[in-house]
């Protein structure tokens, strides 16, 4: 079965693109940074609030890149949040400016400190909360195990499958993704 890959124009789609609101038919930016292209898009829309936090996530971007591995992770985590509240105040979603994040006890007293007895809640304000909602991403839960929260981020689960033997990996990489159509159904 022969199939084409699908376009629009003379542009393959792929899934390089938006998560929200995909703009198809504009053309590829080329950037080195793609802080400067959003700091100017920002500056274009007249979005100061948005533009504040995310110089502020830029400005950490880039401390963080000489700290050592074992300090970065915290440090771009505030990168991501300011990123996050960048995004929200660009699209005029009002939010706690708040992480929306706590800790939630699942060890008993005399339990040994793990991954899976060490908890966080998504509390009802915040970031976090105000991200699941405009993404439209229904949260189940607001309770989860550290472990489960590790195992689930792509970014780190193949290093956690490696440190603990019984995980099975769930990720696969996706070297060339395409939409894909048979051109004999219309």
């Amino acid at each position: 079965m022969t199939m084409e890959r699908i376009a629009i124009g003379n542009k393959a789609l792929t899934l390089a693109k938006a998560v929200k609101e995909p703009q198809f038919s504009m053309k590829t930016v080329l950037t080195l940074d793609p802080f400067d292209y959003v700091d100017l898009w920002l500056r274009r829309e007249h979005k100061d609030e948005a533009l504040h936090y995310w110089r502020q996530a830029r400005n950490i971007h880039r401390a963080a890149g000489g700290l050592p591995i074992e300090s970065a992770p915290l440090v771009l985590y505030y990168c991501f949040m300011n990123a996050a509240k960048a995004l929200l105040s660009a699209k005029g979603i009002a939010f706690n400016p708040y992480h929306g994040v706590g800790a939630h006890l699942i060890r008993g007293p005399n339990s040994r400190i793990m991954l899976s007895n060490e908890g966080i809640a998504i509390k009802q304000q915040g970031i976090v909360p105000a991200l699941i909602s405009y993404f439209g991403e229904a949260e189940p839960s607001p309770h989860h195990s550290l472990e489960d929260v590790l195992y689930n981020l792509v970014c780190v689960h193949r290093t956690y499958c490696l440190s603990y033997a019984n995980k099975r990996e769930r990720f696969i990489p996706l070297k060339t993704a395409a939409f894909l159509r048979d051109p004999r159904i219309r």
